[in-house]
């Protein structure tokens, strides 16, 4: 009996090869240099132009699929689903033929009917819906051999890419007439993107223009620009309370839509607007913050006492009178006696902040944790300092060869340059000397800290497995 592996051969043929159902696909996109007629001196445009466009084009991070798009993957998804699908019901013939020669009724049979269900699982496998936003990373080509821009858009077809930007530079008199174009996998045709005339002391102003043309189609949606200045120069700045940065803030790709701009720092007033951001355009603000009360929050504890730190600085014991922090922080109080208190303190966190501490019981392997890390820290340093003596030593050394060197020429020839070259290097004999001991010095106090810490560290070891 054979199973019709030419009918599943054929099939198989029929359906693209792609990667396997699941698999996250980018979004790929090639640049091809410019073609047109310049004269000779403005050839370079050519390259230099689509090589600016590419780099800017790396910022951007993703790709949200139009209608099209989807429409287009969705089809590509079904073909590697059935692919998937077919070698698994490839295999299954396969292996019940083999059962053939070994008379296992049974396995045949349940192969049949595995064999059944791969079939109808094929069967069923239907084109996904075209609803949703699918959005994929975007991924630049190039042509391989080091180089970054194809030579011709029917060169960057070649790699199938998903986008292509192409364009044309022509001599327009004084002027350089310049269109952008772009050609999509999904749509099947030749778009213009872009289209104008400048001289070429201008050019680096348009490609800046250029650049926010090719936005949309790369990104798959509106966007829009967003620039913010404060002063004091530090001042931090939010959007939707999200941070863009400290002092200065430029966002390239944002949404379109209401936002909310804040910016803020201690003893200022914070600064607060509702923007609308449209597609398209772009959004400046220089911000000058008002002087204000500084925001400040106390912090108590129960017993007092405790030893505060706040983003892993030292700040003193409670009670405590602090800056608020713009940003959550993480706080720990600690007292002897009493269990450690972690928590966080920030924007929202209430005036006065009150922790009650409890008693207990010394933490064993927390304190295990702690030496042993202190140990293997003062090791480390203990294993830099022994360097300094070897090559001290080393100098020592050649230093004393070189005095009883110069002091022997000097009392075979009495001259005035042997007995300075001795003089110096009798100098520096010592030197290195005193310096040899002082390094020996600190490796041994470093040694002693270590064997220190290696014994705290087996304490607090033993102690822990009492305490399990």
């Amino acid at each position: 009996m054979k199973s019709p592996k030419w009918i599943l051969s054929l099939l198989l043929v029929l359906c693209p090869s792609l990667p396997a159902a699941g698999e996250t696909l980018p979004w790929t996109c090639a640049v091809t240099a410019f073609s047109g007629s310049l004269e000779r001196e403005n050839t370079y445009l050519f390259r230099q132009i689509p090589l600016q466009l590419y780099f800017g084009l790396s910022e951007y991070p993703e790709h949200r699929l139009t209608p099209s798009e989807r429409l287009l993957s969705g089809e590509e998804d079904l073909n590697a689903r059935r692919k998937s699908l077919l070698d698994e019901w490839e295999s299954l013939l396969g292996k019940r033929d083999e059962l053939i020669f070994t008379g296992d009724p049974l396995g045949y049979e349940t192969l049949t009917k595995q064999i059944g269900e791969a079939r109808k699982k094929y069967e069923s496998t239907l084109l996904p819906s075209d609803s949703g936003d699918v959005v994929r990373p975007v991924q630049l080509l190039s042509p391989g051999s080091g180089g970054i821009l194809f030579s011709s858009p029917e060169r960057a077809a070649l790699k199938d890419p998903d986008f292509i930007i192409t364009g044309t530079l022509d001599d327009l008199g004084d002027y350089i007439l310049i269109q952008v174009l772009g050609i999509f996998r999904a749509e099947g045709e030749e778009i213009p993107l872009w289209e104008g005339a400048a001289k070429t002391e201008q050019l680096d102003r348009l490609v800046g223009e250029i650049a926010d043309a090719l936005k949309e189609p790369v990104l798959g949606r509106a966007w829009s620009a967003l620039s913010v200045s404060s002063e004091p120069a530090h001042g931090q700045i939010f959007l939707n309370g999200v941070s863009l940065g400290v002092g200065t803030a430029d966002e390239e790709i944002l949404e379109p839509g209401p936002a909310l701009l804040e910016v803020r720092y201690p003893r200022y007033e914070v600064y607060r607007e509702e923007l609308d951001l449209l597609p398209g355009e772009r959004i400046i603000r220089d911000i000058r913050l008002e002087p204000g009360e500084e925001d400040l929050i106390t912090l108590e504890s129960v017993p007092t006492g405790a030893d505060v730190i706040l983003g892993s600085v030292y700040r003193g014991r409670t009670p405590l009178v602090l800056s608020r922090p713009l940003i959550p922080e993480k706080l720990i109080l600690s007292l002897e006696g009493y269990d450690r208190v972690s928590s966080t303190l920030g924007p929202e966190s209430e005036n006065p902040a009150s922790f009650a501490l409890t008693s207990g019981g010394v933490d064993w392997e927390e304190k295990r944790l702690d030496s042993q890390g202190k140990f293997y820290n003062s090791l480390g340093w203990f294993s830099l300092s022994l360097a300094a003596p070897l090559i001290l030593n080393g100098i020592r050394e050649n230093q004393a060869l070189l005095t009883n060197r110069y002091a022997s020429l000097y009392n075979a020839y009495g001259t005035q340059d042997y007995l300075d070259k001795y003089g110096e290097s009798y100098d520096n004999y010592y030197l290195s000397e005193g310096l040899f001991w002082g390094s020996m010095a600190v490796s041994g106090v470093l040694l002693g800290v270590s064997i220190t810490r290696l014994v705290q560290y087996i304490k607090a070891s033993e102690k822990s497995i009492e305490q399990r």
